[in-house]
């Protein structure tokens, strides 16, 4: 099975895919049969999905994001730009006990709920890793077979940390002017 881009004139082409088969030693056709399809539809599909995954993995990775699957018995078995300095093959096979410790447990606790539901959650979380807490954004959705069967659950993190520190130093800082501004009144 060979695939062949061919010109097609005025700076197209179409992609070809075709088989040969040697029958040479068979009276009834004594020759070569070639097969070939035009799959130049089917190519350039696959070019936009490939291209789609590029530019998902681009934003995955800028936004400090998690994407993940877990089975039934919410265990790891995908992980794509996993967090905390694990590496993808440090998370699968494993459960966020194991992972975060007694944090883990609360994580496990809205995975678990997502499963028992069938609804997608959404939490603000913290965990603790290296004496360093760390909250994320999760969201968690089931994953249904064919037939509508929870077999999984399906969902991402994203590192909030940042924005949650950033909020807390605006916080204070109003804080801050608004005792300015009652002592400027009270002297």
């Amino acid at each position: 099975r060979r695939r062949q881009r061919v010109d097609h004139g005025l700076a197209s082409f179409r992609w070809l895919e075709g088989t040969a088969t040697n029958y040479s030693n068979d009276p009834a056709t004594r020759g070569i049969v070639v097969n070939c399809r035009d799959i130049t539809v089917q190519r350039r599909a696959e070019e936009v999905v490939r291209q789609n995954e590029l530019r998902l993995r681009v934003t995955i990775d800028m936004a400090s994001l998690a994407v993940f699957e877990m089975d039934t018995s919410l265990r790891y078995t995908w992980i794509y730009s996993p967090q905390l300095g694990y590496s993808p093959e440090q998370v699968v096979g494993r459960t966020d006990h194991e992972l975060l410790g007694e944090d883990g447990l609360d994580v496990m606790a809205i995975k678990r709920r997502v499963l028992e539901s069938g609804q997608r959650a959404r939490q603000e979380v913290r965990v603790g890793r290296g004496g360093v807490e760390t909250t994320f954004d999760l969201m968690v959705e089931p994953r249904r077979s064919q037939s509508g069967t929870v077999v999984g659950l399906r969902g991402a993190s994203l590192d909030i940390s940042g924005a949650k520190a950033l909020q807390a130093q605006l916080l204070q800082s109003q804080k801050m002017e608004t005792v300015g501004r009652l002592a400027g009144g009270i002297a």
